[in-house]
């Protein structure tokens, strides 16, 4: 009801008395038919403007008048209204604000084994448990005094047969004269939720068997190590490095599974890494006497430096084979993302380690601040339409040459796990870019 007692049914009653549907009235006019003053009048009819029942305009010298809008159209939108909330895939209800439903969709009432006509005029409370209720009232309460439009809630509800669903609902607010009254969007969660549940199990044994796997090989590969590094090298020089390399690719695979299935818990605590001293060392690893690195940063960023190793070794592999014996790979920096460039001495453009900077200086602790690093080459590329293939499991283009497909899984894997944002683009030089920003690095302090 309106302050001064005067309803707006009341007042929209009296403007349609003073003048026909689309007759223009004035204010004092509806005040005469209401038995009230103007101004009161007059408020009631901004209102009901407000609400999409009257509109209004200036004539003449600046007269304001006012007119009902046509019982015709506002009927034809009702049906509009009702057709979209019976046919939308969501269950829909209003409620008064004792929780008592004064209308339910088909969607609705199906979700829960009934139909319409036995849920309106009935308590909501006895499909759902005290506690959801109590939430939903602090939702509703909420929504009155915040300047939101709407509040979300999940809850377990009750069908007819007594089985439970999982539902989403969100709730919104429609304000009224007398009261206000409660609207509510469900939606059925059950299979999503399932499908959740299932996965998480399935990571859980993932993360089992992969530790699992992690555990039992170590210990023959420290071992084969060990005996390794006392074999007669003397006698048979390939022979013993070929063990040796093996060895040392097989305890380098058992880190990368340990990434993919256990993600940051595998990599443990983070300490300063010099992009360029570690992109050396990958590339020592790679067997590849034509092809260029050039490495043009100084950064230093926080991370596990065995991990970054594999990153790089596996991006400059994966440059070598795509970009051929001949390719040129540069390591270089992505603008920071706050603050300015970390000070200290440039490096040498080729491989090696960074000019006149020592390893203690490299990683010692330092204030922290946000940029990235990219690894590019001057081969083929990657068509737009493959830059996302690239880093699912499994996917690879040389199958027959040895590739097992996880090497740019895990490099996406890392950077997800260190919250680092990774995309691949042209570079310069018409071939691959793969760019990191949002990594953390480390400014000498």
């Amino acid at each position: 009801m309106a302050p001064s007692g005067t309803t707006l049914a009341e007042t929209l009653t009296a403007l349609e008395t003073g003048g026909a549907a689309d007759e223009p009235v004035t204010a004092s006019e509806v005040a005469e038919e209401l038995g009230s003053d103007r101004q009161t009048a007059r408020d009631r009819l901004d209102e009901l403007v407000e609400r999409g029942d009257v509109e209004t305009k200036v004539v003449g010298d600046d007269v304001r008048v006012w007119w009902a809008v046509d019982r015709g159209d506002r009927d034809r939108d009702l049906a509009r209204y009702e057709a979209v909330v019976e046919t939308i895939n969501d269950g829909i209800y209003v409620k008064d604000e004792e929780n008592r439903f004064t209308l339910v969709n088909e969607t609705y009432a199906e979700m829960l084994g009934y139909s319409p006509d036995e849920l309106v005029g009935r308590d909501s409370s006895f499909l759902v448990s005290e506690e959801v209720m109590d939430a939903a009232e602090q939702l509703y309460s909420d929504l009155r005094t915040e300047d939101r439009e709407s509040k979300t809630l999940e809850a377990t509800m009750e069908t007819t047969d007594g089985e439970t669903i999982e539902t989403e609902a969100s709730f919104a607010l429609i304000q009224g004269d007398d009261e206000d009254e409660r609207v509510g969007v469900v939606r059925d969660v059950t299979d999503r939720k399932e499908r959740e549940r299932r996965l998480e199990r399935q990571n859980e044994r993932l993360e089992s068997f992969a530790s699992m796997l992690a555990h039992e090989l170590r210990n023959p590969v420290t071992i084969g190590q060990i005996y390794g590094r006392q074999l007669p090298a003397d006698d048979a020089p390939e022979a013993v490095e070929y063990v040796t390399d093996a060895f040392d690719r097989i305890e380098e695979m058992i880190d990368v599974l340990l990434v993919l299935a256990r993600g940051r818990e595998a990599v443990g605590e983070s300490a300063p890494v010099p992009l360029a001293d570690t992109a050396r060392e990958a590339w020592e690893d790679v067997e590849a006497p034509d092809a260029t690195l050039e490495v043009a940063t100084d950064r230093v960023v926080r991370a596990n430096e065995t991990y970054v190793r594999h990153l790089f070794e596996n991006l400059l592999e994966n440059a070598v084979e795509h970009g051929g014996a001949d390719v040129t790979i540069t390591v270089g920096d992505v603008p920071n993302d706050s603050a300015s460039d970390a000070d200290g001495d440039s490096t040498d453009e080729s491989v090696g380690t960074s000019a006149g900077r020592s390893d203690d200086e490299a990683r010692r602790e330092a204030t922290p601040t946000h940029g990235g690093f990219y690894v590019a080459d001057d081969g083929e590329g990657i068509p737009p339409e493959k830059r996302e293939t690239v880093f699912e499991a499994g996917y690879t283009t040389a199958e027959s040459s040895g590739g097992t497909g996880v090497g740019l899984t895990f490099v996406r894997e890392l950077a997800e796990t260190y919250e680092w944002e990774c995309t691949v683009a042209e570079s310069d030089a018409g071939g691959v870019r793969f760019e990191f920003s949002n990594v953390t690095l480390c400014s000498d302090g």
